[in-house]
């Protein structure tokens, strides 16, 4: 599936989520009933685990790379594999998301970001954690000497999204990062160029939702929305992130509902 518009990606998840459904009940039965029924439903189950992950690699295939952001070390485009046509999206799920490897600047240090929730709300049967409502950054990176970040924003459906890329130059190998925007974990190459994964779950203690004092101190960049150029402004003067209304807490939706709180 190369390409998918709106209409055509909606019909396709609610496909998917129907058969995902479908595998839960038969996984119920299999915990609840005896060999005969139990049988049964393990031969559906594994019927159903084929057509699932078929339907999550065209999904995989079908997600678009969209110009997002620019490293302010090096000037370097940043193109991002990412689904903005909704937060049900299958690259939206918290505990399985459905992702393809990109290839980043060597200067990438982390992906966080924040939604707001705008219209109605994506319902979908997994967690989704976009973020606050509004884009905060995260003091414990900025300041380090290394590292700068760039707040950058774009439509997500009928959601305003907001990505806070961090890059870094000459960043300590042992410095803890973040967890991937969305995702309960973050990976990353060592020196060696050996992909490692870590975790490190955000507290709204961790963020500070104050941007001028950083972009001031040349800590932090922004893109104007909607500029395909991706220029970097560094001065805080018409920036449009700051002073933003909105929930600062960390959201969470399942199944259509959503409820925020301080930590994941």
């Amino acid at each position: 599936m190369n390409i998918m518009n709106a209409r055509e990606r909606k019909e396709f998840l609610q496909k998917y989520f129907i058969k995902l459904e479908k595998w839960r009940e038969y996984d119920l039965v299999l915990l609840q009933n005896g060999n005969g029924e139990a049988m049964a439903a393990e031969a559906k189950m594994e019927e159903l685990q084929v057509q699932l992950a078929k339907m999550r690699d065209e999904y995989e295939q079908w997600l678009p790379v969209v110009p997002l952001s620019r490293c302010p070390f090096s000037g370097e485009a940043v193109d991002y594999c990412i689904d903005l046509l909704g937060l049900d999206g299958l690259w939206w799920n918290y505990d399985a998301p459905v992702r393809r490897t990109e290839d980043l600047p060597p200067t990438y240090f982390a992906l966080d970001g924040a939604v707001t929730l705008q219209g109605s709300i994506d319902a979908a049967p997994f967690l989704c954690k976009p973020g606050a409502g509004v884009p905060g950054v995260l003091p414990r990176l900025l300041n380090q000497e290394e590292i700068q970040a760039v707040i950058s924003s774009f439509p997500i459906g009928d959601h305003q999204g907001y990505a806070i890329f961090y890059f870094a130059e000459d960043a300590p190998a042992d410095m803890v990062r973040v967890n991937t925007w969305g995702t309960r974990l973050y990976t990353f190459s060592d020196q060696e160029n050996i992909v490692r994964w870590g975790e490190f779950d955000l507290n709204i203690n961790d963020y500070d939702f104050e941007l001028g004092k950083w972009i001031e101190a040349g800590k932090l960049h922004w893109i104007k929305p909607g500029d395909e150029s991706l220029t970097l402004v560094s001065s805080a003067e018409d920036c449009p992130y700051i002073g933003l209304k909105g929930n600062r807490e960390l959201q969470r939706i399942e199944r259509g509902e959503v409820w925020s709180g301080d930590s994941y």
